[in-house]
This record gives structure tokens, sequence and C-alpha cells, in this order.
């Protein structure tokens, strides 16, 4: 069996989504639309950002960021069209027949799995919003006296060094379960799927496929905040609002690209696919 290629994933999702750039903005409207109102009602409500409670604000956003990457996916892999607007949205290149599917045995316009992978995919947030919204409570509720932290026994400095090393492992392990709804939403059964993608090498693999994708979405995103933050100052109304769309258009950027990429490594690694033309 092939192994996951992350170099090869990268550039894939990389290069499909910048060509069909125009009709997955298009598609992505309300998503951003959703994005901007949830983290503004945030900001109003003076909710600190990670926190549970943040989480609860934005978590509206990601259900119908589930609906457009789980049809991304499918347009991706079986050329389905994306829906959304209440309407399916035909892409130029399926109207024109120019693609063709990227498995043509796979089972294609099933509900199951997409409702499967839009409920998985709210669920790995969900989770995700929990531990980051549990792990800032425990940190802000930490005694931090002077004292304390000035004063570090070798048992204890060996003790946090190995709660690291753990939790990271554990961390690193745990990301072939973040991308779970990738297989579920191609109607692959999770059990295959964790046993072809079972290594720590793949898990790194799939670490840095996404720190690939983000890095340059990250560095145009903090780049264009620098300058917005230039022009109005940081704090100003127009900076906020600039602030929260900007960062909004970047998460649904950064979503596509590692969506789709993973999406490629794990039908590359599981079926072996190496002949085909996206």
């Amino acid at each position: 069996m092939a192994s996951f290629d992350f170099i090869e994933a990268s550039s894939k999702g990389v290069e499909f989504c910048w060509q069909r750039a125009s009709y997955i903005f298009k598609v992505a409207i309300p998503v951003i639309f959703v994005k901007i109102f949830c983290m503004l009602s945030a900001f109003s409500m003076s909710v600190e950002t990670g926190s549970l409670a943040y989480g609860l604000v934005i978590f509206p956003s990601y259900i119908i960021e589930a609906i457009f990457i789980i049809g991304l996916i499918r347009y991706f892999t079986y050329k389905e069209p994306i829906y959304v607007w209440g309407k399916v949205v035909t892409p130029p290149d399926i109207e024109d027949h120019k693609e063709k599917p990227l498995f043509f045995h796979a089972p294609k316009h099933r509900k199951i799995p997409i409702q499967a992978g839009i409920a998985s995919y709210c669920l790995i947030q969900l989770i995700i919003l929990l531990i980051n919204g549990t792990l800032l409570h425990f940190v802000d509720n930490t005694p931090q006296s002077e004292e304390a932290r000035n004063i570090m026994t070798t048992h204890e400095f060996a003790l946090g060094l190995s709660i690291f090393a753990a939790t990271f492992y554990a961390a690193l392990w745990a990301v072939r379960l973040a991308f779970l709804y990738v297989p579920v939403t191609l109607d692959i059964p999770s059990k295959l799927y964790l046993q072809s993608m079972k290594g720590i090498k793949t898990s790194i693999y799939m670490m840095f496929t996404m720190m690939i994708c983000i890095a340059p979405i990250f560095i145009m995103v903090a780049a264009s905040l620098n300058i917005l933050g230039i022009l109005f100052g940081a704090g100003s109304a127009p900076y906020i609002i600039g602030n929260t769309i900007i960062f909004s258009i970047g998460q649904v950027i950064e979503s596509s690209i590692v969506s789709i990429a993973i999406t490629y490594g794990i039908c590359n690694m599981m079926f072996s696919n190496k002949n085909n033309e996206n």
C-alpha cells in the first residue's frame, strides 16, 4: 500500500482550490457571513477567545462550514456539485463534462455518508472547542505566584517534561482522528481507515500536510492584519470588523485547502490511485 505523500497531497490541495477559486468562493459566501456574525457576536458579548463560552457562540458557524467542507470533498472526489443557498450550484467543469470522478467504483449521491460526514465534522470541531476551552480554563485558574514560578525541583521538571511528551504524542496520534470526517464522507469504513492509516509516521505526514497548507495563508492573514492595524489602529471599530472579515476568510481558505489535501492523501494511500488528473 502506498504511503501518505504529504508533498503531493499539499500541492494537490493548493492546486485544486486555486484552479476553482471562483466557484469555491461563491459557495463559501454563506459560511463566511455566518463566521463573521458569530465572531462579532462573541466580541460584543465580551467572551474570551478560546473559552468554552466562545466555542458555544461560534459553534453554529462550524455547522454551516461542515456542510460546505463535506460538499467540497464530494466535489473533489466524485465531481458532485456543492449544495448551497438552498440549491445545487453546478460548476463549469461538470457542466462541460471535462472532468471525471476520482473513484469510479465509489457510490455517488448517497445521503447517509454526506449526513454522517457533516455530523462527524461538527462533532470533531465540538471536541476541539471543548478541549481548548478546558485547557484555557485550567491555565487561567492555576495559581501563578512569583515564588511558584521561580522554584522548580528537578523532579517537578522531569514530571512536567514527561507529561508534555505524553500529551504531545497523544495529540500527534490523534491527528488522524481529526480527519475522520473524510473517510466517513467517502463511505469508507472507519475501521478500514484507522487500520490503513496506522503508525505515528502517517500522523506526522498529515501534520506536515497541514503545516504546508496553512503556512502561506497564516502569513498573508498576519500581513493583512498588520496593514489594517497601521491604517486604522488596533482596537478601533474598522480594525475589529476588518480583523473579523480577514480572519473568517482565512479560516475558510485554510479548511478548504487542508481538507482537499488530506482527502487526496488518504485516497492516494488507501487506493494507490496515482493516475488521476484532477
